[in-house]
């Protein structure tokens, strides 16, 4: 009846189901880079996730202009920090593959090579994944949760990596990593009683 211009429930939002993102995983991480070469938007896209562990919203709206001294400076728009975080080798050899292809100011620019909205951003992401063969539940959002987990394996303490990530992401990934490191253990342990004859078998013989 033209009471409103738009429908209210045309772009709802998903509720969360179970524990939410998932760090990527090392082998996923490789698999990505085999498909995806340097000087693609798409892994210049994923490096950036990465390596800097910042939320898709920040990744996509980053310019030429935030890179300085190589530096990537960056105002998170969620919580209105500014960081300074240093770039990664690996992050440098990509962006200076990717640059010299594009005009444009944005760093990972849509094909008009003006700034991706959310959902231009998003979509263009999951294509990459599923073009790489990663699964459904591998998402932008885990890049920020490996980021972590990469910070904590290299030595840095907890107040460290929240200082990029946000405590938030922080509080996930030691959830993670301690769910990781108690399963090691368990295994372990079945391995040494293995060895010397203490495990007996779990399932009754079908005799």
């Amino acid at each position: 009846m033209e009471y409103v211009a738009v429908n209210p429930a045309s772009r709802f939002k998903r509720l969360k189901e179970g524990d939410g993102h998932r760090p990527w995983e090392e082998f996923e991480i490789d698999q990505f880079r085999s498909h995806w070469a340097i000087g693609t938007k798409e892994r210049t896209a994923f490096e950036l996730l990465l390596n800097t562990g910042q939320r898709s919203g920040d990744v996509r709206t980053m310019t030429r202009n935030h890179i300085r001294s190589n530096i990537v400076s960056v105002i998170q728009s969620k919580t209105g920090k500014r960081l300074d975080i240093p770039v990664a080798n690996r992050l440098k050899d990509t962006l200076d593959a990717w640059l010299p292809n594009t005009t444009s100011m944005n760093l990972v620019p849509s094909p008009m090579g003006m700034q991706m909205d959310a959902t231009a951003f998003s979509k263009f992401m999951r294509k990459a994944y599923r073009g790489a063969g990663l699964p459904e539940d591998f998402t932008s959002h885990g890049g920020r949760y490996a980021a972590a987990t990469r910070l904590k394996e290299l030595g840095l303490s907890w107040e460290e990596i929240a200082d990029i990530v946000g405590h938030e992401t922080v509080s996930m990934v030691q959830k993670y990593t301690r769910q990781r490191r108690n399963a090691k253990m368990a295994i372990d342990k079945i391995n040494r009683a293995d060895q010397v004859g203490q495990v007996t078998n779990f399932y009754p013989s079908s005799d």
